[in-house]
């Protein structure tokens, strides 16, 4: 007679099947905010292919010396053939495999909990470091990176908190289309272009624009009201970060192509002359994000300089992209990425101000 399956257990496979991570160990052995963080602040911005293995080596091997907590140090080692393969994490989660070849770093291997579709599950992803010139590794391989300071999560912290109550008063980081026959619904990808719309059913929202909120839950509805009092309706069935990179708190930001005025000190980091790197030049806000070893710090752009927005969706990626007024005169690139920018980091350039870019080494 053949076995039947119990109607509960038959009743959980799709269950299983959809959510694979459910029944593999990782997913109850790994902190997956703690792993990304060590990808992130570490493994992504110290790995570089051709690294010389016993650089590797001092740098993650844990000591009694070291003042950062949250760095990932190595916890077990093994030999594939020709490959030495070393796993690198904390004391409860694994941040990745390193993976060296005739004594260079080759490649890197980290854990992902991946979602397609309505499956999920933990996939092991080949990680390409960046390629730097030869100059470049002959000047990181002595440096001692366990000896820099440990991120702190408040350095960064923002001016103001992105999320927003009935009462507070935010502003349009760019031109938004509003539907006048919906209730003046505001239409988040609308292209602007179709506030030329003949019928002048649609009309553009202007970036800069300040609104007050006076309803914000998802029962009440979301309504803003601008300085005239005319209401606007807020329809995001997929939660308010469909318009956090749109939307910020009142004069703690910058639409993108204004000038304005940089409020801290941000450590700018450069490629090698004759190397790219990854990335771009960064200007990094001190001790909130950690510039990649690859680049060399390259002096401090000071607080009261000013720079062009190109951009900054300050409440979403908090990444922002600048053009420092006059950069190429103090010695700097022309375009700098910030990789860590809340709101508050630039303030609006007053209005016939005279502003200038100021540096130090």
């Amino acid at each position: 007679m053949p076995k039947r399956l119990v109607p509960g257990v038959v009743a959980l496979l799709p269950l299983l099947v959809s959510c694979a991570h459910l029944v593999q160990p990782r997913t109850y052995t790994t902190n997956v905010a703690a792993a990304e963080r060590m990808q992130r602040d570490y493994l992504r911005k110290e790995l570089v292919r051709g690294l010389p293995e016993e650089a590797f080596r001092r740098w993650y091997t844990r000591s009694g010396t070291w003042t950062d907590t949250e760095r990932p140090f190595i916890r077990k080692v093994r030999v594939e053939g020709a490959l030495t393969v070393y796993e690198v994490g904390s004391d409860h989660d694994a941040a990745g495999e390193v993976v060296f070849r005739e004594g260079a770093l080759d490649h890197w291997v980290r854990w992902r909990l991946v979602q397609e579709a309505v499956v999920s599950s933990w996939m092991k992803e080949t990680v390409d470091p960046p390629v730097v010139p030869d100059a470049t590794l002959r000047r990181i391989a002595p440096l001692n990176p366990q000896a820099d300071p440990p991120i702190s999560t408040e350095a960064g912290g923002a001016a103001r908190s992105c999320e927003f109550n009935a009462g507070d008063e935010v502003e349009t980081l760019v031109p938004i289309v509003y539907d006048r026959e919906a209730g003046n619904r505001l239409e988040r990808f609308a292209p602007g272009s179709k506030s030329d719309d003949p019928s002048g059913r649609f009309a553009l929202l202007p970036a800069g624009t300040r609104l007050t909120i006076r309803r914000w839950n998802p029962l009440e509805g979301r309504r803003v009201l601008d300085a005239d009092g005319v209401e606007y309706r807020i329809d995001a069935p997929l939660g308010m970060a469909t318009f956090a990179d749109v939307l910020c708190p009142a004069g703690q930001c910058v639409p993108e192509g204004r000038v304005a005025v940089l409020t801290r000190d941000l450590e700018v980091a450069v490629p090698d002359a004759g190397g790219t790197g990854e990335g771009a030049a960064l200007a990094v806000l001190p001790g909130a994000s950690r510039i990649p070893i690859w680049l060399r710090r390259a002096g401090t752009l000071e607080a009261g300089s000013a720079v062009t927005i190109r951009r900054w969706p300050a409440c979403a990626a908090r990444e922002a992209v600048i053009a420092p007024q006059g950069g190429a005169a103090a010695g700097l690139p022309e375009i700098l990425t910030v990789p860590l920018a809340p709101p508050g980091l630039f303030a609006p350039a007053a209005s016939g101000a005279t502003t200038e870019t100021r540096t130090r080494t």
